[in-house]
């Protein structure tokens, strides 16, 4: 995903990786979620079914803007809202197949395009992550 503030589109970028690139420090984190003291995700299959389970719920591409706005708020992101004016739900709805898709490059183009800190792409990979169950 990358951000052009200068004309206001957002550009997709369809680097594909497998659970077995994403970063080792991010599935630590993630799966610290899940651990229940006894198993780690150590297979690239564990990892991949993991994120099978988070596919995003088509119904957000039916949002608009103000609804996208809306939750950035509820997701503790308000402070993006003005940066993010323009993402409506077909664009928030591939935004969460980026986390998926390609983890790493979704990280660096949060950091790259939007200067975003690291705790607020917690925040942001993990309010995704909810947009599985939303109707």
């Amino acid at each position: 995903l990358q951000f052009s503030p200068l004309s206001n589109t957002l550009r997709l970028r369809s680097w594909s990786c497998s659970a077995s690139q994403v970063s080792s420090s991010v599935w630590s984190a993630f799966a610290g979620n899940f651990d229940d003291g006894s198993s780690h995700l150590t297979s690239t299959d564990d990892q991949e079914l993991l994120l099978a389970y988070q596919t995003p719920s088509p119904s957000i591409r039916e949002w608009d803007c103000k609804r996208v706005q809306k939750w950035l708020e509820e997701s503790g992101l308000s402070h993006y809202i003005s940066l993010l004016d323009w993402l409506d739900g077909p664009l928030l709805w591939e935004l969460a197949w980026h986390r998926i898709r390609a983890c790493d490059v979704f990280f660096l183009n949060l950091e790259y395009s939007l200067n975003m800190s690291q705790q607020d792409q917690v925040l942001l990979f993990n309010a995704l992550s909810r947009l599985t169950s939303v109707e």
